[in-house]
């Protein structure tokens, strides 16, 4: 499904409390962002530890509609979320990597951040 990746777009943090994500480009140039949304309530509770929610994949798909009644054709973009497992999660970072390693940005810590909540049962990570 995320076997080819040809490029990463951002890597960004939200301001939910630590959420995480990665947008990146497929060959046909569809965007998907995956997204380790932070999970507030387990984090209070989890003396020390920030928790994630399920990793998530939200694919921007952009297609051309056109009218039928005025022949106009114009952009419509649809927004399709698949949940994925953590270990599908490490798979698609693993192929990420190469591309992460060479990314420049002042988020660049959030790929190895991901990397570890990706590699921690139940994206459960310990704070510093």
């Amino acid at each position: 499904m995320y076997s080819e990746i040809e490029d990463i777009v951002s890597l960004d943090v939200y301001r939910d409390g630590g959420s995480l994500s990665v947008t990146f480009l497929d060959p046909g140039h569809t965007r998907h962002e995956m997204v380790f949304r932070i999970d507030n309530a387990a984090t209070a509770g989890s003396e020390g530890a920030k928790v994630y929610k399920a990793p998530l994949i939200k694919s921007i798909i952009t297609a051309t509609r056109k009218n039928p009644v005025t022949c106009v054709s114009s952009p419509e973009t649809v927004v399709r979320n698949t949940p994925i497992t953590w270990e599908k999660a490490a798979g698609i970072l693993l192929g990420l990597k190469p591309l992460a390693d060479n990314f420049v940005s002042d988020n660049n810590w959030v790929f190895q951040s991901m990397e570890q909540v990706a590699g921690c049962e139940l994206g459960a990570v310990k704070q510093a």
